[in-house]
């Protein structure tokens, strides 16, 4: 495991993880962790994700403030932040599909899946496909899964994907711990 600081997070970075939302748990706030594989990634329901190399394996902790009931839509907040970083690429047929993926057209590019780890704290778990190929686990994904590398040229690199994230899920904070719904409802 290695370990560097990006803007206001301290990042642990692993080569092989069961899931990374597992291991933030143990984080406090504004820590994250990301691995180059997760062999035991989940979505909701406790449905499997594949989580090969060459996609953002990333879980970050945040505060809570108030405990959750204050924190109602967070998921929205912080798809919608990743979005708008999706169509600044320019990914302008990017969308969120409620209530936790990250489209592309019909296909999911990313999903996310946060998690309350204690009554002041969330884990927001996000994996998303750069140059992966999760058809390869499940080849009936090949119909409705997408990557980076396929939308756009050149495809951003892992860190930069990293960085980029990790950025919209702070602004997110930031915009929940403003307003309702981090002002999106207006």
């Amino acid at each position: 495991m290695t370990e560097q600081t990006l803007g206001v997070w301290r990042v642990h970075r692993h080569r092989v993880v069961r899931s990374t939302n597992d291991i933030a748990k143990s984080l406090s706030p504004w820590e994250a962790v990301t691995a180059e594989i997760q062999d035991a990634g989940r979505g909701r329901y406790g449905r499997a994700f594949s989580s090969g190399e060459g996609g953002l394996w990333l879980s970050a902790v945040v505060p809570m403030p108030g405990g959750a009931a204050q924190w109602t839509g967070f998921a929205l907040v912080v798809g919608h932040a990743v979005l708008e970083w999706l169509r600044a690429l320019p990914l302008p047929d990017a969308r969120l599909r409620w209530p936790n993926d990250l489209m592309v057209r019909d296909r999911k590019i990313a999903g996310l899946l946060l998690e309350q780890s204690s009554p002041d704290r969330c884990t927001v778990g996000i994996g998303m496909n750069i140059t992966n190929a999760p058809w390869d686990d499940d080849p009936e994904l090949s119909a409705t899964a997408t990557r980076l590398a396929d939308e756009i040229f050149p495809a951003p690199g892992l860190d930069e994907t990293l960085a980029a994230v990790l950025d919209a899920i702070a602004r997110a904070h930031e915009r929940m711990s403003g307003a309702p719904l981090g002002g999106l409802l207006d």
